[in-house]
């Protein structure tokens, strides 16, 4: 009897294991006032599985999607379970960059980081691009907690956007840590809610802008760009590049900087090699000089287009005007 007792609590445990399950979850937050990233991280017996959430005011679009390990810090996602989408996402750093494809029509990527622990926005002068679609040249001024953005045209004529705005924190969106303020866009044609907050790496703070969009009927959904601290800078490495691109097409890929240039195939080459940085400048006309601002690197493509550059060496994040950031 004694044998037989022994023998059932060995199948018992054979049948329903060790019980050696974890699973834990990391929220990512892009500059969105309607949705965020989570990721499920399941750990049984020592091996470690992933699954996206992607969920909306409105509901999840993804729910718990496995993912699959494609190359370092990269997955990829999408089956028959997820409704027509599919797409790849990194994690590196506590930041996510996430490109989604619904189908053959439609398409969306986003740059996101983890939970914060410090929400404020230090005061100080930030550069970044702007005014939709990430051409112009702009300089960002918080001071206690009120935000002024001044947009600056190819010639260097500046447009105040808005003028010591107040930063509102707001409750009621999927995303704890944003700020909302009114502010224009187009040269101040058209005017609305932007919404703001804080990315801190390296012990650098920068500020994460989705922008006021006056085409479309819904908030903005992703993170348009990042204002860094006014400060030169050096990036020199290869980086990974999250676009949704001047011409409305959207991606994640890889580019990289050297003492050359910029080399990143979405935009364009020159002549096939590098393209060089014009260093503490934003672009003018194309075929004229630019524009001296301390913060701003600016490169051309062929002859045909200037894309400006901004970022921080500290930070190793960096967003041109083809609306990617490089991290």
């Amino acid at each position: 009897m004694r044998l037989l007792v022994i023998f059932l609590i060995s199948i018992l445990l054979i049948s329903c294991g060790d019980g050696n399950t974890n699973n834990s979850t990391t929220n990512y937050y892009s500059a969105s006032p309607n949705s965020y990233y989570q990721i499920i991280t399941e750990s049984q017996n020592g091996v470690e599985s992933l699954a996206l959430s992607i969920t909306t005011s409105t509901g999840n679009i993804l729910d718990n999607v496995p993912l699959t390990i494609t190359g370092l810090n990269t997955y990829s996602f999408g089956d028959s379970t997820t409704g027509g989408f599919t797409g790849t996402l990194i994690l590196k750093n506590n930041q996510m960059g996430i490109s989604v494809k619904e189908g053959i029509n439609a398409s969306f990527a986003d740059f996101a980081i983890e939970s914060l622990t410090d929400t404020t926005i230090p005061d100080g002068t930030y550069n970044t691009v702007c005014d939709q679609n990430n051409i112009s040249a702009c300089t960002v001024v918080v001071s206690n907690n009120q935000i002024s953005i001044t947009e600056y045209s190819v010639a260097g004529v500046p447009t105040n956007l808005c003028q010591n705005q107040v930063l509102q924190k707001i409750s009621g969106t999927q995303n704890p840590y944003l700020s909302s303020f009114t502010c224009g866009v187009q040269g101040n044609s058209n005017s609305g809610t932007w919404y703001v907050m804080p990315i801190t790496a390296n012990s650098v703070t920068g500020i994460m802008v989705s922008e006021y969009n006056p085409s479309s009927t819904v908030d903005t959904s992703i993170t348009n760009e990042i204002a860094f601290p006014q400060a030169a800078f050096t990036p020199n490495g290869t980086y990974n590049y999250v676009y949704n691109g001047i011409s409305s097409n959207s991606g994640l890929t890889t580019a990289s900087f050297s003492t050359a240039g910029i080399v990143n195939t979405v935009v364009g080459s020159c002549s096939g090699a590098a393209c060089a940085l014009i260093e503490g400048q934003y672009a003018g006309s194309v075929g004229m000089q630019g524009n001296l601002m301390t913060g701003f690197d600016y490169y051309n493509i062929n002859g045909s287009i200037n894309y400006n550059l901004v970022g921080s060496t500290i930070m190793n994040i960096f967003v041109d005007s083809f609306s990617g950031i490089y991290f």
